[in-house]
């Protein structure tokens, strides 16, 4: 049987992190295309696509704010809804896209995909909440 592909994942509130194990236990964390370790938990919504990440920031000028969205980790859990270009999205939604970046990073670093994915949540989550990562998980 061949080495399955763990991940840890912190999906904040300001800043998301990648770390795996290799098979001799030595841990990395997954880098974005400029080296840093750390995603900002940032998308913009733009008519030819998203912008996650360092992107989104790096272009919040350029897109103005009406098409940024962040802190949506706060809402996890809740029935807000934010529209973009005429598509609803849910904090779950979103943090999805978060997730799904995230894996994306790791696969170009490792050129492995993740077997399984353990997502850190916030001590002072409820139920709602952690449901709410599971299915932001199961979405990306």
């Amino acid at each position: 049987m061949g080495y399955r592909q763990y991940v840890g994942m912190d999906l904040g509130t300001v800043n998301s992190c990648l770390a795996y194990s290799d098979e001799y236990g030595n841990v990395s964390v997954s880098e974005n295309k400029d080296g840093s370790t750390l995603l900002p938990s940032y998308i913009i919504f733009t008519k030819y696509g998203k912008l996650i990440g360092n992107d989104a920031v790096n272009n919040i000028d350029e897109y103005g704010s009406p098409d940024v969205v962040y802190h949506f980790k706060r809402l996890m859990g809740t029935n807000y809804t934010r529209t973009f270009k005429a598509t609803q999205y849910t904090p779950t939604e979103m943090s999805a896209l978060l997730i799904s970046k995230l894996l994306q990073m790791y696969t170009i670093n490792t050129g492995q995909r993740a077997d399984s994915i353990v997502i850190t949540t916030p001590g002072d989550f409820g139920d709602a909440e952690k449901n709410a990562t599971i299915g932001a998980a199961r979405i990306a």
